[in-house]
C-alpha cells in the first residue's frame, strides 16, 4: 500500500496535468480580484457623479476567500474536471489492472486512488483560495487579523470550505469509477451540486422551515456557501454575525464527511463486482 501511495502521488504531482493546474489557478487567483476591484471603481464612479459620499465597499479580501471555495466560480468549477482526468485515465490505461497483476487488492487500488485524488483536489483549491487572499488583499486591503471574529470567519471558511472539497473528491472517485467516462463523472459532480443548492433555495425561502435548520446543515454545500455570503459583508458592518453558529458548523462538517465516505462505500462496491480489463 505504501509503495501504491508513493507510486500514485509521483504519478499526478508530477504530471503535466498538475503544472497546468497550478497555472491556471496562479491565473484565476489574480484575475479575479482584479474584476471585482474594476467592478467596484465603476460602481463607484457612477456613485461619483451622483453624491460626494465617501465611496462605497462592496468586496474585501475575507469575501473572495469564501467565494474562492464555491463550486460555481472558475477554478471550483476546474478543479473536479482535474480530478476526473487523473482518475479515470488511470483505469482507461490499463495502470488499474497492471496494479492488479502486480498483487495489489482492490481495496488498496481504490484507497491510495481516493487519497491521492483528495490530496491533488486539496492541493489546488487551497493553493487557490490562500493566492486569491493574497491577491485580493493588495487590491481592497489586508483585513484586521486582530479582530478575533474575522479570524474565526476566515477559520470556518478555511474548514467548511476544505471539507467540501474533501466531499467533491470523494464524488470525483465514485463518478470515476462508476461512470469511467469523463463527462458523465462531470455530469454527475454538477448535478448533484445543482440539487443541492435547488434544495438549499427551497427551504430557506419557506418561512415555515426555518425552526429545521438542521435540514439546511445536513446540505454537503451549505456550510461554504453561507460563511462566503457573511464574508461578504463583514468588512462594512462590525455587528453582524461573521460565523455560523458551532452547532450548525459540527453538523454540517459531519454530514459532509458523512457523505463523503458513503460515497467512497458506493464507489469501491462498484470497482469491487466489476471485472477489471
Amino acid at each position: 500500500m505504501k509503495n501504491l501511495l508513493k507510486h500514485d502521488f509521483y504519478r499526478i504531482f508530477h504530471s503535466k496535468l498538475a503544472l497546468i493546474s497550478l497555472i491556471i489557478v496562479a491565473a484565476f487567483a489574480l484575475a479575479l480580484p482584479a474584476i471585482f476591484f474594476g467592478l467596484e471603481a465603476l460602481v463607484n464612479i457612477g456613485i461619483d457623479e451622483i453624491t460626494t459620499d465617501a465611496d462605497v465597499t462592496l468586496f474585501g479580501a475575507q469575501f473572495m476567500f469564501g467565494l474562492s471555495y464555491s463550486l460555481s466560480t472558475n477554478v471550483g468549477i476546474i478543479v473536479p474536471i482535474f480530478g476526473s482526468i487523473f482518475v479515470i485515465s488511470d483505469i482507461r490505461q490499463g495502470s488499474t489492472r497492471n496494479k492488479l497483476i502486480r498483487g495489489y487488492k482492490k481495496i488498496e487500488i481504490f484507497s491510495s486512488q481516493s487519497i491521492v485524488s483528495m490530496s491533488y483536489i486539496l492541493t489546488i483549491i487551497t493553493t487557490y483560495t490562500v493566492l486569491t487572499f493574497l491577491f485580493s488583499s493588495l487590491f481592497f486591503g489586508f483585513p484586521d487579523l486582530g479582530n478575533v471574529d474575522i479570524l474565526a470567519s476566515l477559520g470556518q471558511i478555511l474548514l467548511m470550505g476544505t471539507v467540501e472539497f474533501i466531499f467533491v473528491s470523494s464524488l470525483v472517485v465514485f463518478g470515476a469509477y462508476v461512470t469511467k467516462n469523463i463527462a458523465l463523472t462531470i455530469l454527475i459532480i454538477y448535478g448533484f451540486a445543482l440539487l443541492m443548492t435547488l434544495l438549499a433555495t427551497l427551504v430557506s425561502g419557506l418561512p415555515f422551515l426555518e425552526k429545521y435548520q438542521i435540514l439546511m446543515d445536513l446540505i454537503p454545500t451549505y456550510g461554504s456557501s453561507v460563511l462566503s455570503g457573511l464574508g461578504a459583508v463583514s468588512g462594512t458592518d462590525t455587528d453582524i454575525q461573521m460565523t455560523l453558529p458551532i452547532v450548525d458548523c459540527v453538523v454540517n462538517i459531519i454530514a459532509t464527511l458523512g457523505f463523503s465516505v458513503l460515497n467512497g462505500f458506493l464507489g469501491f462496491l462498484v470497482f469491487n463486482n466489476r471485472d477489471v480489463n
